[in-house]
């Protein structure tokens, strides 16, 4: 028997099944087919890399996508958005990838469920070699949206029971959005600068990145750059040898780091990117050009609110718990917010985050 060649739109097909997604609502590139994709191979892989993940998801799928660098970067940013809603678990011990890179490790979190206010479930975790412990019924009953999972508030307190019985953990909101103390930009700024101040002399760091200065409605990759003959304080990146990329807060002199502290610099359970991020909205707001955010609709449902610069981990959590993740437009990511929660959620990124309504 020959073999059977399988057209293109076959294989889209077939791949998208093979994902529990229904190809006439998906295709690969979709955030949610990324997401499932990015879940199947961390069942096989962790712990691991995350250099690992992105190239074991995008290689084998080239062929199948319309842009393969395009496609790349797109898991790189749904990987980010699975570590920060709690599906992978980024830890700081180091590991080779197949490449000998080193970097930080990333687990598989133990099949766990959060409610949402609506009452619907979020369910979290990674069952290892793409094994479910659901039914069938009820993976029917999943809804995607973008980089999460839920079950409709309809039948909740049954859904919730059974996933206990079946091993799920029930995690608390407090617990797992780990939200940190609530204060200033300039008192967040000045504990950052005392820990600098005590820092000793920098040495020798090798190659640093830093975050140039804000330009209002300019993307964040953007602000990237090495430095040259900058005086002052920056939130920025090292180069190390045996942990990847470390974020830390430097003071440069003609463009040379004097002192650096690493982040985080309240350490756990914060990762070295959710201090940098918050640091540096403070630094913005301290200059006096706060970073933006900007409600792209209004409704009688709620807002759909755009956002130009990252926040930290227990920020998208927050609204991954109070919102929804909607199609981004000429921004880094969105969010939909319902009516009844909108007021609240621009006060926590006013407040929490320094970001101000452009």
């Amino acid at each position: 028997m020959g073999l059977k060649v399988s057209s293109r739109s076959d294989a889209l097909s077939s791949s998208l099944r093979a994902l529990g997604l229904n190809p006439d609502l998906y295709n690969l590139s979709t955030e949610e087919a990324i997401a499932a994709s990015i879940r199947r191979v961390a069942s096989f892989l962790t712990p691991c890399s995350p250099s690992e993940i992105i190239s074991a998801t995008t290689e084998p799928l080239k062929e199948l996508v319309e842009n393969s660098d395009s496609y790349r970067s797109a898991v790189e940013d749904v990987l980010e958005s699975l570590i920060a809603l709690g599906d992978l678990l980024e830890t700081d011990y180091a590991v080779h990838d197949q490449r000998g890179h080193r970097g930080p490790t990333l687990y598989a979190a133990p099949p766990c469920f959060i409610r949402r206010k609506s009452g619907a479930l979020v369910l979290l975790g990674i069952p290892p070699d793409n094994t479910s412990l659901l039914n069938e019924e009820m993976q029917r009953r999943i809804v995607y949206k973008k980089h999460m999972r839920l079950l409709p508030a309809s039948s909740s307190t049954q859904d919730a029971e059974f996933l206990r019985d079946l091993g799920y953990i029930e995690l608390q909101f407090d617990t797992w959005s780990k939200l940190p103390r609530k204060e200033s930009a300039s008192d967040f700024l000045k504990r950052a600068d005392q820990k600098l101040n005590a820092a000793a002399p920098a040495g020798s760091l090798g190659e640093v990145e830093i975050i140039g200065p804000w330009i209002q409605e300019s993307f964040y990759k953007q602000r990237w750059v090495t430095p040259t003959k900058e005086c002052g304080r920056y939130v920025g990146r090292r180069k190390h040898a045996y942990r990847g990329d470390i974020w830390g807060y430097f003071e440069l002199s003609d463009g040379e780091p004097v002192r650096f502290i690493d982040l985080p610099f309240d350490k756990q359970p914060y990762r070295g990117c959710d201090d940098a991020w918050r640091l540096q909205a403070a630094l913005d707001h301290s200059h006096g050009i706060p970073q933006v955010y900007r409600i792209r609709e209004k409704t009688d449902d709620g807002l759909i609110v755009d956002f130009i610069s990252p926040v930290p981990m227990w920020a998208s959590r927050r609204w991954d718990l109070m919102g929804d993740p909607v199609p981004k437009k000429h921004c880094l990511f969105s969010y939909a917010f319902p009516s009844n929660e909108a007021d609240e959620e621009m006060l926590f990124i006013e407040n929490y985050l320094w970001i101000k309504k452009t």
